[in-house]
């Protein structure tokens, strides 16, 4: 992971306004997809055990899954797809603490 992270900041310096990651809702440039992904690192930090992402392919989920990355957490993908039941299960079993999800992807934490 390191490889990754050390690529992320020269990519970053050489050439932060190119963009990083792109979807429906927008674009994420290199210096801020760093910027972001530090910044989660960090307010991960104190966070124990396991945490989920509950968020649809996009710049959120890369965010997330860097952030957690960074922070050495352990990440439990939580697919949109899934019944409440089904992520309710996946959250109880896994032990996860925390859920980072996007607010289009919230109504279905809340029915689990």
């Amino acid at each position: 992971m390191r490889n990754l992270f050390d690529a992320m900041y020269r990519h970053a310096d050489e050439a932060g306004d190119k963009v990083a990651v792109s979807d429906s809702n927008g674009i994420i440039h290199r210096g801020e997809l760093l910027a972001k992904v530090i910044g989660l690192a960090a307010d991960l930090g104190p966070q124990p055990g396991p945490i989920g992402i509950l968020a649809p392919n996009g710049i959120d989920w890369v965010v997330a899954q860097l952030g957690c990355a960074l922070a050495g957490k352990i990440v439990v993908p939580l697919p949109t797809f899934f019944s409440s039941a089904q992520l309710g299960h996946i959250v109880r079993t896994a032990s996860v603490g925390l859920i980072l999800t996007t607010n289009e992807a919230k109504q279905l934490t809340e029915q689990s």
